[in-house]
C-alpha cells in the first residue's frame, strides 16, 4: 500500500498525465505474484489496466494470466518510460541531494568493524 499511496502523490504532485500511475503499478503488481501466481488484490479487489494496448489482468483469487516475459518487458519499458519523465521533471532536476540512509548506516558499520578488526590485530 505504501508504494501505491506514494506513487500516486509524486504522480499527482508532479503533474503527470492521466495513466501514469497505471504505468507505475503494473510492474508492482506482477512482483507481488507470492501466492503461487494467484493474485490477492488490496481489501480483495480486483484490477484492469491498459498500457499501450495491453491490458493486464489482477482478478482477485484467480490466477494471473499476465505475467509471462512479454507482458513484463512490456510493463518495465512503459514504467520507465514515466521514471525516466519523473526524474526530468523541474522539481525532481532542482534537488540537488538526496540523503541515502542506508548508505550512511553501511558506511558506519564498515568503519566500526573496520576499527574493531584493526583492534584485534593490535592484540
Amino acid at each position: 500500500m505504501f508504494f501505491y499511496r506514494t506513487a500516486q502523490n509524486l504522480v499527482q504532485n508532479l503533474g503527470m498525465p492521466t495513466g501514469a500511475i497505471d504505468k507505475l503499478k503494473v510492474p508492482a503488481l506482477i512482483r507481488n505474484l507470492h501466492a503461487n501466481g494467484i493474485h490477492h488484490g488490496f481489501q480483495n479487489s480486483s484490477t484492469s489496466v491498459s498500457i499501450a494496448g495491453v491490458t493486464y489482468d489482477f482478478t482477485h483469487g484467480a490466477p494471473v494470466q499476465c505475467a509471462d516475459w512479454e507482458y513484463i518487458a512490456h510493463a518495465l519499458e512503459n514504467s520507465v518510460q514515466i521514471l525516466e519523465r519523473i526524474l526530468n521533471t523541474p522539481q525532481v532536476i532542482q534537488i540537488s541531494h538526496i540523503a541515502d540512509a542506508y548508505a550512511v548506516v553501511q558506511s558506519l558499520f564498515l568503519k566500526i568493524r573496520g576499527s574493531a578488526k584493526g583492534t584485534k590485530e593490535a592484540n
